[in-house]
């Protein structure tokens, strides 16, 4: 009998946009689009949550 397991690997993308960090393309889009090819290739399903904190001061 094969045995099969499942793995879940977690992204957490920390965004400091500005000069010295890069653009959202460089921090986030371009980043993404890579994970993504990868998943493709080894023909694995993802699922990507989004969330937004913001603080006002």
């Amino acid at each position: 009998m094969k045995t099969t397991k499942q793995v879940l690997i977690t992204f957490d993308y920390e965004l400091f946009l500005g000069n010295r960090s890069g653009s959202v393309s460089d921090c986030l889009i371009n980043p993404t689009n890579h994970v993504l090819d990868v998943i493709e290739q080894y023909g694995c399903r993802a699922i990507f949550l989004l969330t937004q904190l913001i603080f006002l001061h």
